[in-house]
């Protein structure tokens, strides 16, 4: 099982969160499959980036719990200042703050995290995507983190800065994974997911218009 995945991605964490603990036990700790995560990058680049380099420094060993700390904390973002979050998770996972910094500023690794996202979106350019097969397809490119940035420079999505915008009721009409299927009466906050082409995208634009 190959899982293609961004630290930045939402739909990324909230599977870490919600499917993956059960996917773990049930089949990858038992050797029923082989699992390996295909590191990508989606905007901010340089938050996803920053979190695979810790991961990559605290070792092997805790790549995986560095990686998962990570998703964990994206709910956290919305304070606008992600470093003190990633130096507690690297801390706890006995990275200290020289290494911390020193592991953010190192050139190489910063180049070595965007050609292995370039890569992997050469071979499959969807983000979260996960395949149990051996071929694959895709021409999107992953965005790099810049050549040159700093801990400092760490900044949530612009969308984790803003207060949630709540609705009454919204009724989605023709819409193609939801055809006529209006909503409940009370507040709330509503996530959209399917797959590419569904119309993800229109229904977002159409309501920020």
């Amino acid at each position: 099982m190959i899982e293609y995945a961004s630290l930045s991605c939402p739909h990324c964490g909230h599977f870490n969160e919600t499917i993956f603990p059960s996917l773990k036990t049930k089949y990858i700790d038992t050797g029923k499959v082989r699992y390996t995560l295909k590191e990508m990058l989606t905007e901010p680049a340089t938050v996803a980036a920053a979190g695979f380099l810790i991961a990559r420094c605290a070792g092997p060993e805790k790549y995986f719990a560095v990686v998962d700390q990570v998703f964990r904390s994206q709910p956290r973002w919305q304070s606008g200042n992600i470093k003190p979050i990633f130096q507690e998770i690297a801390a706890a996972n006995g990275v200290d703050e020289e290494h911390f910094n020193a592991c953010l500023t190192d050139q190489q690794g910063v180049a070595a995290i965007g050609a292995r996202a370039e890569r992997a979106s050469e071979q499959d350019g969807s983000i979260p995507r996960r395949r149990c097969s051996s071929t694959a397809s895709g021409s999107k490119t992953s965005p790099r983190p810049p050549k040159s940035w700093t801990p400092q420079s760490l900044r949530p999505p612009r969308e984790a800065t803003r207060p949630f915008v709540q609705f009454q009721r919204l009724r989605l009409s023709g819409f193609k994974s939801s055809s006529n299927r209006p909503s409940s009466d009370r507040a709330w906050r509503h996530r959209r997911g399917g797959p590419n082409g569904c119309g993800k995208s229109n229904l977002l634009e159409a309501l920020r218009w």
